[in-house]
């Protein structure tokens, strides 16, 4: 159920070029640090601790570029904050600077990138890579490096493979199929509602033709009658003959998985027949972007989605932290993917405050050996961070979220829930 997956029928949105991305970003692989001795007194420059390095590994071109720049404008803005509040003071008043490195659509590019950032930057943590499959080979020439790596990628082979370096922040893949049935059970039931009779649309990818499978087989062990499964092909241009099935059944919900695309189209049909039971989103992709409550508007209302993080957590300091990226990068909301590597951003900050030094290794024990409790490095799931032995945060959750007036809205589980379901 990973949403961080590549998968070759997904329509790329959010498309730009080299060119265009060192446009926007030029200044930034060295621009947050050098920012800070801009028009600085010759001696102090001197006097400036050494800048350390740390690696972004993200697609920030091509088909996933919108996902990847996410990634990346977390971490910048919490590398910002840090420098704009006088750096690493352990180490001089050291400020960090991000050092980017762009795997276009290409896990073998991942791995390149990685090396040259470890071999030639020096960097002394990584960050990457959205999607799995980069994250795969990436994660992999950290290892050898021996430098840290952190992952918003959900896979569970990631902390499978016995690697020491690797620190993977959200819920694993695996968890997200049961959330998606159990947190909608628990959620109807919190409202009074006791939903029984489902619907399941998929496409007919082989990898999301396995998720509806055994998300059927979950509903049914959890008390739900399944009345069809449907797949279709990616790329629909027309679904009436899909919205006309679940509309003429007796069905009080539907589970939807699919492209982005797909699911805006599935969603906007049905809505506009009238049909405005819910709809809850099983693949953590097309449900839980930015485009779906863009483009959909109003007509999301009602739809659930399942990830691994919320702008709306009731933790300290988010909602300073969710209007600060609206302002900073002209979006409606921090999406998860950003939301993490700020957080990752903090979690290098207190370690290297900790540890004194730009040095990987102890900046690795650090991290295996910490409790992260104190915000803005606490701020996953439980407002806690701790990783375990294979590298992986025990204690992150799958999250659900419902769409209302084109904002995603944390409903579920009720520890970290901003409101309660509303069932639009």
């Amino acid at each position: 159920m990973d949403r961080k997956v590549d998968r070759s029928e997904r329509v790329p949105r959010g498309r730009i070029d080299r060119r265009e991305f060192l446009r926007r970003t030029g200044a930034l692989a060295g621009g947050v640090a050098a920012a800070s001795v801009l028009g600085a007194p010759r001696a102090a420059r001197a006097a400036a601790a050494p800048a350390v390095k740390l690696g972004a590994v993200f697609p920030l071109t091509g088909p996933w570029a919108e996902e990847g720049n996410n990634s990346y404008h977390g971490l910048q803005m919490a590398v910002e904050h840090i420098n704009a509040q006088g750096g690493i003071q352990a180490m001089g008043g050291a400020k960090l600077e991000i050092v980017p490195g762009d795997c276009q659509a290409d896990p073998a590019l991942a791995a390149s990138v990685t090396r040259r950032l470890t071999s030639l930057d020096k960097v002394v943590a990584l960050f990457g890579c959205y999607l799995s499959s980069y994250t795969l080979t990436s994660s992999t020439e950290a290892e050898k490096a021996g430098v840290p790596m952190f992952s918003n990628s959900f896979l569970d082979d990631l902390t499978s493979r016995g690697y020491k370096y690797f620190f993977q922040l959200p819920a694993k893949a695996s968890m997200m199929g049961t959330a998606s049935v159990t947190y909608f059970k628990e959620a109807a039931e919190a409202a009074g509602l006791k939903p029984k009779l489902f619907a399941t649309v998929s496409d007919d990818n082989a990898n999301t033709q396995k998720q509806a499978r055994v998300i059927s087989e979950i509903a049914g062990k959890y008390g739900f009658e399944q009345l069809f499964l449907e797949f279709y092909t990616g790329g629909l241009t027309d679904a009436s003959a899909l919205v006309n099935k679940v509309r003429s059944s007796k069905a009080e919900f539907m589970f939807i998985n699919g492209p982005t695309p797909d699911t805006i189209l599935i969603t906007r049909t049905l809505r506009n027949v009238g049909w405005k039971k819910p709809i809850v989103g099983t693949g953590g992709g097309g449900t839980m972007t930015r485009a779906f409550g863009e483009i959909l508007k109003q007509a999301a209302d009602g739809v659930f989605g399942i990830g691994a993080w919320g702008w709306d957590f009731p933790y300290p300091k988010m909602k300073e932290i969710n209007e600060e990226f609206i302002k900073r990068f002209h979006q409606t909301f921090i999406p998860q993917e950003a939301g993490e590597m700020y957080c990752a951003g903090w979690i290098v900050k207190q370690a290297l405050e900790n540890v004194k030094a730009a040095d990987p290794e102890k900046i690795r024990n650090y991290l295996a050996a910490t409790t992260f409790t104190d915000p803005p490095a606490s701020l996953m799931p439980g407002n806690v961070v701790k990783f375990d032995a294979t590298g992986w945060n025990v204690h992150s959750v799958p999250i659900m979220v419902e769409w209302k007036d084109g904002i995603p809205h944390t409903v579920w589980p009720s520890q970290v829930r901003a409101m309660q379901a509303f069932f639009a």
